[in-house]
């Protein structure tokens, strides 16, 4: 994870940009603006510069997902159409979830190694599934059917064992 200097967010690895604040984690030099050279500079060079129409959006966009673990105030931030698994790590099975609760106190929380996983799909879809836990998967205090999809929303209270998370979901 990219741990944000500025809010101190934890972002997948490969992200350019904080999910949380915006911050950028580009290097200073890679940021540089280059001068305008203006429409008479352009091929052709009379100054008359025709800029097409912009497209019409599609609504493909994948969300962004950000995880708040209430426990302990730990933010997350996922801009990823891959499943993210939730659970705690088992460095014997080399077993690593995507959502690590073993630093929030999952195993005394009677978090599972594998209990949950999220799938983000375009469209503005995201799904919660209870793999199988021993301490079940809960929305909004809605307990869920093992191994049975239920759609997240922005703001959702989540609780796996006795863990809480906040789902936030936006589009890019």
């Amino acid at each position: 994870m990219i741990k944000c200097p500025a809010c101190e967010t934890e972002n997948l690895p490969g992200t350019f940009f904080c999910i949380d604040c915006g911050s950028s984690f580009l290097p200073s030099r890679i940021r540089e603006t280059t001068a305008s050279l203006g429409a008479s500079s352009m091929a052709g060079g009379s100054g008359n510069l025709v800029i097409p129409p912009p497209a019409p959006p599609r609504d493909t966009a994948v969300p962004v997902l950000r995880v708040v673990i209430l426990n302990s105030g730990r933010k997350l931030g996922f801009n990823t159409n891959q499943p993210i698994v939730i659970g705690r790590q088992d460095n014997k099975g080399s077993f690593y979830p995507d959502i690590d609760l073993s630093t929030d106190g999952g195993l005394e929380a009677g978090v599972s190694r594998r209990h949950a996983i999220i799938r983000i799909q375009a469209g503005n879809v995201c799904t919660l599934e209870d793999l199988g836990s021993s301490n079940g998967t809960f929305i909004n205090r809605e307990k869920l059917t093992a191994n049975s999809p239920k759609a997240l929303r922005h703001g959702d209270e989540v609780r796996l064992g006795n863990i809480l998370l906040r789902i936030e979901l936006t589009s890019q």
